[in-house]
């Protein structure tokens, strides 16, 4: 700070000093009661049957009261020197200052809107920083309609920005509604394939039949290792699928896990399936019917504790 240069105390610093003033009025008026409850206690011990006592216990009861008096002097002025030094100390403790030299490049420059912040206090400046913040502080009363320009226009950016992000939001909301609705009509294609594909297998007579010619609850290509619970539930109860329990085919849960069920148990797939598979692939299509007659089990099993 420069030399000469006396700054307005703040409230802080003008309720400090008011502490500072009453506690040293306290201690005087403290300090004057002792001395008078010592003159009292003094003439209370006077001996009034020698009305001339010797000079030398007076004199030196007097040196004594007058040792005492500036002992306590200096044990209250310790004692104001401690809160003293206590009060600064928690002051320098409220700032976590770090000089602006030692800052990154983009905040070491000051300018008209980077004024009065939480690091902007001028007992932490050096006379550089110091001069600046004066600098700023008397363009901003000779400019004080450029700076409400200044304003206007940060708030008109940050209000842009907000539409911005507004429309941006909208946006990312519709394309994840598209997203959905292609996700759900693509599911619910799959089920239709899924139940024509059966329709179109038992009205017909073909032979040599395939694993993949077999319609299985899944989507994508067919594998008996995909055959899982989890996997089976998503493809006859889709989650995306906004529609009552049995997939919004006028079916409830039970009622189109029963009719999987009879599709793949062996007592039906053996004798309607089987027969028309290829000798090479019946081992991979029993295989298959089993792993879905076991995952639909258990998907009844699971509904049933509930």
């Amino acid at each position: 700070m420069p030399k000469g240069l006396r700054l307005k105390r703040t409230p802080a610093e003008e309720a400090e000093r008011d502490l500072r003033k009453a506690r040293k009025a306290a201690k005087k008026a403290s300090l004057r009661q002792r001395g008078a409850q010592k003159a009292d206690l003094d003439v209370k011990d006077v001996n009034l049957d020698n009305a001339f006592p010797d000079v030398g216990p007076s004199t030196s009861r007097a040196a004594g009261t007058v040792d005492d008096d500036a002992f306590d002097e200096k044990l209250w002025d310790a004692l104001g020197d401690d809160d003293r030094l206590d009060t600064i100390e928690a002051q320098l403790n409220d700032y976590g200052h770090v000089p602006r030299r030692w800052r990154s490049a983009s905040s070491q420059a000051y300018d008209q809107n980077t004024m009065a912040g939480p690091d902007d206090d001028p007992r932490l400046m050096d006379d550089d920083e110091y001069a600046e913040w004066v600098r700023m502080g008397m363009w901003r009363r000779r400019n004080a309609a450029a700076h409400r320009e200044q304003q206007r226009q940060k708030a008109a950016q940050a209000s842009a920005r907000t539409e911005a992000a507004r429309i941006l939001k909208r946006k990312e909301d519709v394309r994840r509604r598209e997203h959905e609705d292609r996700e759900r009509r693509r599911k619910a294609d799959a089920r239709d394939t899924y139940e024509r594909r059966w329709v179109e297998l038992l009205e017909s007579k073909s032979v040599d039949l395939g694993f993949g010619d077999v319609p299985w609850p899944m989507q994508g290509k067919a594998d008996v290792s995909l055959l899982t619970v989890e996997v089976i539930s998503e493809f006859l109860f889709p989650i995306c699928l906004d529609e009552p329990e049995g997939g919004g085919r006028g079916r409830t849960r039970r009622e189109e896990l029963r009719g999987t069920m009879l599709r793949f148990h062996p007592d039906k797939f053996e004798g309607r399936v089987i027969p028309r598979v290829k000798v090479e692939e019946k081992e991979a299509v029993r295989e298959g019917a089993n792993a879905v007659t076991r995952a639909v089990a258990a998907l009844m099993e699971m509904d049933n504790k509930r």
